[in-house]
């Protein structure tokens, strides 16, 4: 399919990625899921292993644990990502995947490897979760003479201005190391209109390699408290 699209347009033509997702089903209480994204494929480079930028992938791995160890409505999820240089990005940058500014695959764009955990839990009206997410990425360096040089660490910069075509690792340019910690726990005041009192607390951490605008190291932490609704309409005319 990606052949057959740009075949007569060329590279600079479009910009067509072959994904592959995965979910197996072990038991009532336990799966498995994954994805994975070949945006550009070279098998030489590939078994070489010599970092070139051609090798733009993706993949995610995760679990999901129901009734976790055998207590009800405790549920356990962990996931893994991971996102190579370049990825999503285009020579012509109106070709790679984003809208208004936004990266549309992952809210950390590319040049990252991420690991997420979420427990959840709900006892009768009461519920509460705890999620935590360590990431390391690869921004790019801002007003330096590496300033120059595209690191692939944004969907919006151009490959033309790459280091090199080999020897691209993840989290390389501006290395930082993020952490997000967020708590929220409430309880449900109507069942029928899923009304709550809630309240959450998230703490998260920005420590680039090179403090620099807008990339500044960063320790932010948010409070709040309130009520909220959550309304349906289920249409069952079918």
């Amino acid at each position: 399919m990606k052949s057959s699209i740009e075949f007569s347009t060329g590279s600079r033509g479009g910009n067509a990625l072959l994904g592959l997702t995965y979910k197996y089903k072990w038991s009532d209480r336990f799966n498995t899921y994954g994805q994975l994204l070949v945006d550009e494929f070279s098998s030489s480079d590939v078994l070489a292993k010599n970092g070139s930028y051609k090798n733009k992938t993706a993949y995610q791995l995760g679990a999901k644990y129901y009734s976790a160890f055998s207590i009800p409505n405790l549920n356990l999820q962990i996931e893994y990502n991971r996102v190579r240089p370049f990825t999503y990005s285009h020579n012509t940058v109106v070709l790679n995947y984003g809208h208004n500014n936004q990266s549309m695959a992952h809210t950390l764009g590319t040049n990252f490897s991420e690991l997420l955990a979420i427990a959840r839990y709900r006892y009768q009206r009461f519920y509460g979760s705890l999620k935590y997410i360590q990431a390391k990425r690869g921004l790019e360096f801002v007003d330096s003479a590496e300033a120059q040089v595209f690191c692939g660490g944004s969907i919006y910069g151009s490959e033309d201005l790459r280091e090199g075509d080999l020897n691209h690792e993840i989290g390389q340019g501006n290395t930082v190391d993020f952490k997000h910690i967020e708590f929220d726990a409430g309880y449900v005041i109507n069942p029928a209109s899923q009304l709550k009192i809630s309240t959450r607390v998230i703490f998260r951490s920005f420590d680039p390699e090179v403090s620099q605008s807008p990339n500044q190291k960063l320790n932010t932490t948010w409070w709040s408290l309130g009520s909220r609704t959550d309304l349906f309409n289920w249409y069952r005319d079918f």
